[in-house]
């Protein structure tokens, strides 16, 4: 699922943005994904940033409110890598402050991850946090993906690394598709990923993302 980006590479893709219901019919707004479009949009963007004018055809709403937030809240947009925690004692209290959560996934997870084997695609979870807590898939990509910080101890919410599946869903509070040029940073473009919020049964409060990347 991931992609070269230049000059040559455009994607026309529907992709569904914010969902809702209306006199019980599921209402999408979509908009059609085209890579140079986006990839241009964002070079604008960045280049008039007090104005931040978003281009309705070719930028859905929800991504350039997300690239004015990593912007306002300085983020590098030429950022290549998420932060990353490799501590040993960090890793294990982030296992043990999340150990419910971490169990309630297991079975899940051990499944899907033969599953995903020879797809190019990686399944994470991470904490209320943005933090990666675990991370399964095709062997390939789950090296790939650390040279992005895409595995345990990366932090990927929107104020550690910009748009992207898992903050975004976290800031959002949806389910959320970023693909490729939506990404903020310019190093994470070549990666498309799918979140969506875990929530505690009992209040609603978000605990997590479960977040498929490739």
């Amino acid at each position: 699922m991931r992609h070269a980006n230049g000059p040559d590479q455009m994607k026309t893709n529907a992709l569904p943005a914010r969902a809702s219901m209306a006199a019980g019919q599921l209402v999408l707004d979509n908009i059609d994904y085209d890579e140079r479009a986006t990839m241009r949009a964002w070079e604008s963007f960045l280049a008039d940033e007090p104005k931040c004018a978003r281009d309705p055809v070719h930028v859905r709403s929800l991504i350039h409110d997300s690239w004015y937030r990593s912007a306002t809240g300085g983020i590098n947009a030429q950022g290549i890598e998420a932060p990353l925690s490799s501590d040993r004692d960090e890793i294990e209290y982030l296992t043990r402050a999340n150990a419910e959560l971490l169990s309630a996934a297991r079975r899940s997870f051990a499944s899907l991850g033969q599953l995903l084997e020879g797809t190019g695609a990686m399944l994470v979870l991470a904490d209320s946090d943005g933090v990666l807590i675990d991370a399964i898939g095709d062997k390939k990509t789950l090296h790939d993906g650390m040279d992005i910080h895409l595995g345990i101890g990366g932090k990927w919410n929107e104020d550690a690394v910009g748009t992207n599946g898992i903050g975004t869903a976290l800031w959002t509070g949806e389910p959320i598709f970023v693909h490729a040029a939506e990404h903020f940073c310019a190093g994470i473009k070549s990666w498309t990923c799918a979140g969506a919020p875990i929530r505690d049964p009992l209040d609603g409060k978000i605990i997590g993302v479960v977040d498929l990347s490739g």
